[in-house]
């Protein structure tokens, strides 16, 4: 049986109130009606968390890796509040051995939105956060967490050849300013830039003197690791001021453990002479991060009969959520409804063409759950069976 969590709570949290000043995610929300509801038809197609053939997220090898990492564990005494460098670097290698090779300051943190708030933090303490750049549209939590600080956003447009809305971005960038990306599988509309794009993005970037910020969550699900980290690299070998902040919950399906990595290259000086105030951030706001994650993941990768095991389990799901996206695709093209950017993304998200009194339509007549921007979670799509009841619905809320 799938699950997001492993609470037994009954407890009914309720919307805050009207003049609440805070960002609130309906996300949760939906989860927990999806979960209250009885229709055995019903389908969820919300979260990112990736749906395995038996319906769980954490697979039997990985699992295989946790009681092996915490047969060896001594005690679970408090980590320094930038963590185990040695996981850390392992991890690094493991993602990128050229990035691996570049001069980087390296700590865990509490899963990637955790990493990104420690690293827009440690910026905006820096006065190296005059104003941030991020795509429109962009994850909900990316805009809460600058919200949070007070950061003045500018959006600029996903699709580069949007150029008008693009170039403008591209001229405004200055050195202060702060550019959050994606480098693979944009969350929610799944597309990603072309090499050359990329190139390009590199070249700006490097003369503006402006700090990336990669939020990178889905890494693996594109067209593969050394693919999908390639835009990364791409940037720190133009000399670019780059953060990476690496989420690993989708990736090894340890959603609970917020695993959380960060890496900064091409450090200015401001930066390595502030770099203690990372500790201080940390240190205020979980005081160090947790242990067991991490070392799940050393251990699965260091062992070259796991990691190969593990890389071919990786290539099947992404290979699933891809060929269901052309699927999906397909058949929504042989009711009349054409959706390109189905066909043009990857990874788990993509957004759906249809307005929020469909997406209601569907929930309530049909138990079919996405979120109010029209995205659809492919991570939660196992075969042809759930895409079919989904198009089903589909047809009748846009034709009636």
């Amino acid at each position: 049986m799938e699950s997001h969590h492993n609470s037994s709570s009954k407890f009914h949290y309720p919307h805050p109130p009207a003049d609440w000043d805070y960002f609130y995610d309906p996300i949760w929300d939906l989860v927990r009606e999806y979960e209250a509801d009885e229709r055995p038809s019903k389908r969820e197609f919300l979260t990112g968390q990736l749906l395995l053939s038996d319906r769980s997220v954490t697979s039997s090898l990985v699992k295989q890796s946790a009681q092996v990492a915490l047969g060896k564990m001594v005690d679970f005494a408090a980590l320094l509040p930038e963590g185990n460098h040695t996981q850390l670097e392992n991890f690094l290698k493991f993602l990128s051995p050229l990035l691996f090779l570049e001069s980087h300051l390296s700590l865990q943190s509490c899963g990637a939105t955790g990493g990104l708030f420690l690293a827009m933090s440690w910026l905006r303490g820096l006065k190296m956060l005059e104003r941030v750049f991020i795509s429109d549209p962009s994850w909900e939590n990316h805009r809460h967490i600058l919200d949070m600080l007070d950061a003045n956003i500018i959006p600029f447009p996903v699709d580069m050849k949007h150029v008008i809305g693009y170039e403008r971005m591209l001229a405004k960038i200055s050195a202060g300013d702060a550019v959050l990306l994606q480098p693979c599988c944009h969350n929610p509309t799944g597309q990603s830039y072309s090499d050359e794009e990329w190139d390009s993005v590199a070249e700006n970037i490097a003369a503006s003197n402006s700090t990336v910020v990669f939020d990178a969550s889905y890494l693996g699900f594109g067209d593969g690791i050394t693919v999908d980290i390639r835009p990364v690299e791409k940037l720190v070998e133009k000399g670019c001021t780059v953060i990476l902040v690496v989420g690993c919950s989708k990736l090894f399906g340890i959603y609970s453990e917020r695993v959380g990595c960060v890496y900064i290259f091409n450090a200015t000086n401001k930066m390595l002479s502030g770099s203690a105030g990372m500790i201080g951030i940390i240190r205020g706001a979980y005081s160090s991060p947790p242990s067991f994650g991490l070392s799940i993941i050393d251990e699965l990768i260091i062992s070259d009969k796991s990691r190969i095991t593990w890389m071919q389990e990786l290539d099947l799901l992404r290979d699933r959520m891809n060929r269901m996206r052309r699927y999906l695709a397909d058949k929504l093209h042989e009711i009349g409804f054409d959706a390109p950017q189905l066909r043009l993304g990857k990874g788990p998200f993509a957004i759906l063409p249809i307005t929020k009194g469909q997406i209601s339509k569907l929930k309530t007549e049909f138990g079919v759950y996405l979120l109010e921007n029209g995205r659809i979670s492919f991570a939660r799509i196992l075969n042809e069976r759930d895409v079919d009841y989904l198009v089903l619905a589909l047809k009748y809320v846009i034709c009636t």
